[in-house]
């Protein structure tokens, strides 16, 4: 669901930024923004059943590395691991359900709203939870190519390689 990676690049930090920008305009996948030394990067990516998409996102952070060139530190997250999905929407939600006393909100929603909460929480949980369990199971990786794309992009490789 997580998983962290670090590249190291030949190009500058500043190269590094000038390369990735014109590299996550203007496409539909992969996409993604650029502020500063941080980026974004999103990417769907299909199974071999060719019906089953796994989304994943890549927030980095471009730094100066050794011998004059960069260290990319990556953090990437399956698509609903992403915290730029959930953050926002947990925000509303608390604050919403926070401008109402508890006892108003329970008695405010009829039977099959609850019902139908906790459901959909539900399936979306076992969905998610059964993709990884199958997965490692049968010793099938989940497939990324966001690296690849990062690599290929900024002339990098993964440190320790």
């Amino acid at each position: 669901m997580i998983h962290r990676f670090t590249l190291e690049s030949r190009l500058t930090p500043e190269q590094c930024r000038a390369v990735l920008a014109p590299a996550l305009a203007g496409k539909e996948e992969p996409c993604g923004s650029l502020r500063g030394s941080w980026f974004r990067v999103r990417k769907a990516e299909y199974f071999h059943d060719n019906y089953t998409v796994v989304r994943y996102s890549v927030f980095g952070h471009i730094r100066a590395g050794e011998n004059g060139g960069s260290r990319i530190s990556c953090t990437c997250f399956q698509g609903a691991a992403d915290p730029l999905v959930w953050g926002p929407l947990f925000l509303l939600v608390t604050v919403g359900l926070s401008l109402l006393p508890p006892k108003d909100i329970l008695e405010r929603l009829p039977l099959n709203a609850k019902c139908g909460l906790i459901a959909a929480v539900g399936v979306i949980a076992a969905n998610w939870l059964a993709t990884f369990a199958v997965r490692k199971q049968t010793g099938q990786q989940l497939p990324s190519t966001i690296g690849e794309f990062l690599c290929k992009a900024l002339d990098a490789r993964e440190a320790g390689r």
